[in-house]
Order: C-alpha cells, then structure tokens, then sequence
C-alpha cells in the first residue's frame, strides 16, 4: 500500500467501514474481480457488516476451492453475512435473491421501528 504525501498509510478504510456501520442498512456485494475480491475480504472481517451483507456469487465457482471460497465465505459466514451462489446470467434469479434480502433486511428495520430499538 502506499504512502500518502505525509509518509502515513491511507485511512480510507477505517472512513469506510464508519460509514458503512453509520449510514449503511443492507449492503449486496458481487465478487467478480480483483478489486472486489480485495473489499470483500475486508469487509468479511466485521461483524456489523456481514450482518447487514449479502454476498452473491456466480454459480460456477460453488464449490471449488479458491480465495473467495475458503476465505472470504468462511469469515464472512462467522460474522452471519448471507451468501447465495446465483448463475450471474439468470438475472431474475440475482434480482430475487437480492431483493428478498433487501425485504428481509427491511423488516428487521420496521421491528427496530416498532419496538424503539
């Protein structure tokens, strides 16, 4: 990672993850590149994250041995994100899971409501 012009290393992932905790109710992330791959790996390591993310995973990669499989899914489902693998090129399969999740997600949000949590 490199330095920033004060010889110190960016804190853009502590912002993020604040913001995430303070602002963010449902979180779908789709893990199709290195970049990704990077974020989620992050990510997958707090726990009020994975609790509001959804993970959705191309179809072809279930079940084999990789990063994203042994690394990222296994923390990630520690910290209880949900993880659906879905064929990326059935998109009312991705659009259902997604927004069953965001319905779910909606519902503990309206219980927190009700109940003044």
């Amino acid at each position: 990672m490199a330095k920033n012009t004060m010889g110190h290393f960016p804190m853009q992932f502590f912002y993020e993850r604040h913001y995430f905790k303070e602002n963010i109710d449902t979180l779908i992330v789709f893990p199709y590149g290195p970049g990704v791959f990077c974020e989620l790996g992050d990510l997958a390591t707090a726990k009020y994250i994975c609790e509001k993310m959804l993970v959705v995973i191309d179809s072809p990669f279930e079940g084999q041995a990789n990063y994203i499989n042994d690394g990222v899914v296994k923390a990630a489902k520690t910290y209880h994100a949900t993880i659906h693998y879905v064929d990326y090129n059935d998109f009312e399969a991705v659009k259902k899971v997604c927004n069953d999740f965001v319905e779910l997600r909606a519902s503990f949000a309206r219980l927190d409501v009700l109940y003044a949590r």
